[in-house]
């Protein structure tokens, strides 16, 4: 009796490009980096392989997590436009638990209540019921979180800008608040 080695298991690339292609996408248009050093898989899909709309869903699903990238930026866009339509159930639930344990769900301010948005940014810092040094910046349309020149590490001070930062999250998935924050060094250095 000859002793067979078992075969090696196909390898994360060839499993990703195998399930596209059960997508109905072509193989040739396709290709799989897994960067392990960094922890990640990154997916290019090229016009090559004929992707279509209409296989968004099955895509995600077959990459398993994995960077997708298009060569054209319509194809791009509209495919992060359904993965975030796919993920907001998920995404909201997870905005709401924050909140609804702190009680502020309740009275929550809506953006169509308010005629401007820096109005609307300080009715959201009120709810919230935090004091803090942290200020909450409008430009355009979009609010950034910035930190105090010198940054407090005091327990009180972490709780007030995990209420702000769960009101802002909620507001974001609800209102389409547009929001980003700058990182305490940013503040030091000028960045």
């Amino acid at each position: 009796m000859i002793d067979i080695p078992p075969q090696e298991p196909p390898s994360v690339e060839e499993t990703i490009v195998e399930r596209l292609v059960d997508c109905g996408l072509n193989a040739d248009g396709i290709t799989v980096v897994d960067v392990s050093e960094h922890y990640y898989v990154d997916v290019e899909i090229r016009s090559e392989a004929n992707p279509r709309e209409q296989q968004f869903t099955c895509i995600h699903e077959a990459v398993s997590g994995a960077f997708v990238r298009f060569d054209r930026t319509d194809m791009s866009a509209a495919y992060d436009a359904h993965v975030a339509e796919m993920m907001r159930p998920q995404m909201l639930e997870s905005a709401e638990s924050r909140p609804s344990e702190l009680g502020l769900l309740e009275g929550f301010p809506v953006r169509q209540d308010f005629t401007d948005l820096q109005s609307y940014v300080d009715a959201l810092e009120k709810h919230s019921g935090v004091e803090t040094e942290w200020r909450l910046l409008v430009s355009g349309e979009a609010v950034t979180l910035w930190p105090p020149e010198e940054a407090s590490s005091s327990n009180s001070d972490y709780e007030s800008i995990s209420r702000l930062l769960a009101v802002l999250m909620y507001a974001g998935l609800t209102q389409s608040l547009q929001f980003g924050f700058v990182g305490n060094e940013s503040v030091r250095t000028g960045d």
